[in-house]
């Protein structure tokens, strides 16, 4: 399979951005402002360097959460998918939350809109996308971890509570953007498919590796594809740096 543009084209602006001069020069601004730092090269060309090795875990990061929703939006003709980047959560669904006996908690429906306050901050989600399909009245949110490693009993309990606060918004917020919504379902994806969740709950799980058999559609493959790329226009691009500074 041949990979798809979209994917490329995340690539290329994540990569863009990495290596830009206008990037660099911000980054540099905000670490002269922080005069505390220990400073370990001795030109700024290697400043430059240590940057851009440091940062392009994360960028890569980035980039696979992101493919996600690029390659479903792509392939699956048949669903909206958006992002969310302010989902808010309301006080009750924080309380509800919290309470993890089992998984009857999700099937609570909650008014959307209120947001709950911590420290007077807005408690909001950002949700690394949303699906919703018109035939069927089902709108879905999706949150993407790398998943490489297993999580301590307290990460799973902060995933779980994340899930749960927006589950039982999901479908009135649905409804609250002019959907007809039936059904709502909250999962979170495994990329690397490390068990991310207790037993209990692992039907709100998906690994990396049923994200085809999900979406009926080789999903993967253009996130595979996709990594492929970024990694080889990664090394070209660190390549011709280097090249620079001999």
């Amino acid at each position: 399979m041949k990979i798809s543009s979209v994917i490329t084209d995340l690539a290329d602006k994540k990569l863009d951005l990495l290596f830009s001069e206008k990037n660099w020069l911000k980054q540099k601004n905000k670490r002269e402002k922080k005069t505390n730092l220990a400073n370990l090269f001795e030109n700024e060309n290697f400043q430059r360097l240590g940057y851009i090795s440091h940062t392009a875990t994360i960028v890569h990061g980035q980039f696979i959460e992101q493919s996600y929703s690029k390659a479903v939006s792509d392939l699956c003709n048949n669903l909206k998918v958006w992002k969310e980047t302010n989902f808010k959560i309301s006080t009750d669904s924080f309380d509800i939350s919290g309470r993890q006996n089992n998984m009857s908690v999700l099937t609570a429906e909650l008014p959307y809109g209120d947001v709950h306050y911590i420290n007077k901050r807005p408690k909001t989600r950002s949700i690394d996308f949303l699906t919703f399909n018109e035939q069927t009245g089902e709108i879905c949110s999706y949150e993407i971890k790398r998943g490489g490693s297993t999580h301590d009993s307290e990460k799973k309990e902060k995933i779980i509570s994340n899930i749960i606060a927006v589950q039982v918004l999901l479908k009135n917020y649905g409804i609250s953007k002019k959907l007809e919504v039936k059904k709502a379902r909250s999962f979170i994806v495994s990329h690397f498919n490390s068990r991310l969740l207790p037993t209990e709950w692992k039907k709100l799980e998906i690994s990396g590796d049923d994200i085809d058999s999900h979406f009926g559609q080789p999903v993967k493959n253009q996130i595979l594809l996709g990594e492929e790329y970024f990694k080889l226009e990664f090394n070209n691009r660190i390549r011709k740096f280097k090249e620079l500074l001999s």
